[in-house]
């Protein structure tokens, strides 16, 4: 089951909201952006969608501000409007919106819509739960299990890496294991998924080449 925010006129047609009630689906209703921003920034029920309605004045202007917050929460976006401006369609999707209908718009396709839209929601939720673990389990990681981690991911070998920070290829060993284990991960392809989930999420773009190796 999942909560579908409907933005538009306070009442959700009706028709909608019964589609939506025999899929297992709760509807919460605002009367405009501003105030489901506001749910959605006090937090409460876990909101699988968004439907909103662009022809409600308002909504157009404070769309910007509401694809933020849903962004900040990984919750998908449906927007519907009658007649939008090109302009608008393609800013919306641009921002992320994850679909933009045509009103007046056929019941299977606005319920196919937003199934489409849970789906994505829900996706997107697992990722940041995933990306949040990876980063508190990468964060556990020594310095120097830092180092080697990244420098198998880029190919080099125990014992260039060994010369590299003037240990013994069997610290490496050691170093590349306790990694693994603190990472929860089982072979390198999986260690170098691990690292590209984390530097996507590098807002600095940093990479992993810009890590300096340990001084000794």
């Amino acid at each position: 089951m999942a909560v579908v925010q409907w933005i538009g006129p306070t009442a959700v047609p009706g028709p909608l909201s019964r589609s939506l009630r025999r899929a297992g689906h709760r509807v919460r209703a605002c009367e405009n952006c501003h105030a489901g921003g506001e749910q959605q920034r006090h937090g409460g029920p876990e909101v699988g969608c968004v439907l909103v309605d662009l022809d409600v004045p308002g909504n157009l202007d404070a769309l910007p501000v509401l694809l933020a917050r849903t962004s900040a929460d990984a919750v998908a976006v449906v927007v519907l409007a009658t007649r939008p401006d090109p302009a608008d369609v393609i800013a919306a999707m641009k921002k992320g919106v994850s679909d933009f209908l045509l009103l007046p718009v056929a019941q299977q396709v606005l319920c196919d819509a937003i199934d489409t839209a849970i789906a994505r929601t829900r996706r997107q939720s697992d990722r940041a739960s995933r990306l949040a673990s990876l980063k508190k389990r990468y964060a556990s990681l020594t310095y120097e299990e830092q180092w080697v981690a990244r420098s198998v991911c880029q190919g080099h070998r125990n014992r260039d890496i060994a010369e590299e920070l003037g240990i013994a290829e069997r610290t490496v060993k050691n170093h590349r294991a306790s990694a693994l284990k603190k990472l929860a991960v089982d072979s390198v392809p999986a260690l170098v998924h691990a690292f590209i989930l984390l530097d996507a999420d590098d807002p600095h773009g940093n990479g992993w080449a810009e890590t300096e190796a340990p001084v000794r």
